[in-house]
């Protein structure tokens, strides 16, 4: 009886004693639990912020990368300052926000054109910090590039007429970019006399309304107005008017007040420099050739119509302004009547991919400025129309074949079918002339 008893004194210490060990087990367990469930929190937390910085770099990055179109000087102030909008600011509760161009690390390491934007902040621990780890370091990176292909080919800039954007009579437009028109006029874009206009992939933005618009692509109206997509780019600059322009057909004579006049066929090329009075060819030149290079038209802008044809012989640039010495004004580019005009923009250098750049100084308050560009039925013109400031009538003939062509104008009438693509692929890194800038890294 007594050994009885004492076994079972036995057991029911032995049965205490694991009741005790299962207590130490399920303290140890929710104190795991609470370890882990406070780490989750902290983690859970970086993440956030991390995202949150991730944001502010994107959103810094693209911003540096715009402006470097534009100014290249105010890079990093365009980057923090967008950073700061995105909720962190440089130098403000320990944030630091790097902006280096070209990058300084990464894929794009040195490479012009290119935006790296590093956002970092110690950031608070919660649970973490009964082991010691008070804060942990987080930071975010974004590399964006100067480079990428603008949506659209063609802008309208005129902000408030009616019909800036016109396509007449029984015009096809087609286009496999974007149609960008900032008129906040409820006419803004006219489809008029059975003319037809489609973008696509592009599509087409309207800032105000619609006129008509019969058949194609529907606008999407209503969206924010744009500013100049080429409006960084530097006009040339250095030049003057010479007592005589550079070597010239025989066939042709010059006089700064007349500019360059070819009346006949010329048997050799005109050469590029500065022609003040402009360059006018007139219906028995026939044809006229013009040699790679920039030309500088001051005052005259360039003439060549009524049948005649021009070529380029290699890529050509035309920058069209006044005439410094006031002894010729401003007056458009008209080059029209020829059958198979073809003229190309330089696939290099600072204006790789522009045409024809009018001086941004004239006023658009001068609409009899307008520029008449047509390439005839088997013609084509490659490269940026660009007249910011003046209107433009385009007619690229029903059988262009050129590889790309862009337009930003201030009204932009389009008098003939025609069809814009956009093969960039001699242009330096194959994109359009009018960039945009998009997220590299």
């Amino acid at each position: 009886m007594v050994k009885t008893m004492r076994n079972t004194s036995k057991l029911l210490l032995l049965h205490r004693e694991e009741r005790g060990q299962a207590l130490v087990c399920v303290v140890a367990a929710l104190s795991l639990l609470m370890i882990v469930a406070g780490l989750g929190v902290d983690v859970g937390y970086l993440r956030y912020q991390h995202g949150q910085m991730q944001k502010s770099a994107d959103a810094g990055a693209l911003a540096g990368a715009s402006e470097y179109l534009y100014d290249s000087s105010k890079v990093t102030k365009a980057a923090q300052n967008e950073s700061a909008a995105n909720g962190f600011s440089d130098g403000v509760n320990n944030i630091s926000v790097t902006v280096n161009s070209p990058p300084t690390s990464g894929t794009f390491n040195g490479q012009d054109g290119y935006v790296q934007v590093t956002v970092a902040q110690a950031q608070p621990n919660f649970f973490m910090r009964v082991a010691g780890f008070n804060t942990t370091a987080v930071s975010a990176m974004a590399v964006a590039s100067s480079w990428g292909s603008a949506s659209g080919c063609i802008y309208v800039l005129d902000p408030s007429d009616q019909d800036t954007y016109t396509a007449s009579g029984s015009a096809i437009v087609s286009a496999s970019c974007g149609i960008r028109v900032n008129s906040g006029n409820t006419k803004a874009f006219d489809n008029s006399g059975g003319a037809c206009t489609t973008a696509s992939p592009g599509g087409i933005a309207v800032v105000g309304n619609i006129d008509q618009d019969t058949c194609g692509t529907t606008p999407q109206t209503g969206v924010a107005h744009f500013s100049d997509p080429l409006a960084g780019l530097a006009e040339p600059t250095g030049w003057t008017c010479p007592s005589s322009p550079p070597t010239y057909p025989k066939e042709c004579s010059y006089s700064q007040s007349g500019g360059l006049q070819c009346n006949s066929q010329p048997s050799t090329e005109i050469q590029p420099g500065t022609y003040c009075g402009g360059i006018t060819i007139s219906a028995a030149a026939k044809t006229a050739t013009f040699a790679a290079g920039t030309y500088i038209l001051a005052g005259g802008g360039l003439t060549a119509s009524g049948g005649v044809n021009v070529y380029s012989d290699g890529g050509v640039m035309f920058y069209n302004t006044t005439d410094p010495s006031n002894k010729a004004g401003y007056k458009p580019i008209t080059v029209s009547g020829g059958t198979s005009t073809t003229l190309t923009a330089p696939t290099s250098g600072t204006y790789a991919g522009i045409l024809f750049f009018q001086d941004r100084n004239l006023p658009s308050t001068d609409l009899n400025k307008q520029n008449t560009i047509s390439g005839g039925s088997t013609g084509a013109f490659t490269g940026v129309l660009y007249f910011p400031t003046t209107p433009l009538v385009y007619s690229g003939g029903g059988s262009t074949t050129s590889p790309y062509i862009d337009i930003i104008a201030w009204t932009l009438t389009i008098s003939g079918s025609s069809s814009f693509v956009g093969n960039y692929g001699t242009l330096p890194n194959g994109t359009s002339p009018i960039h945009s800038a998009l997220i590299a890294e």
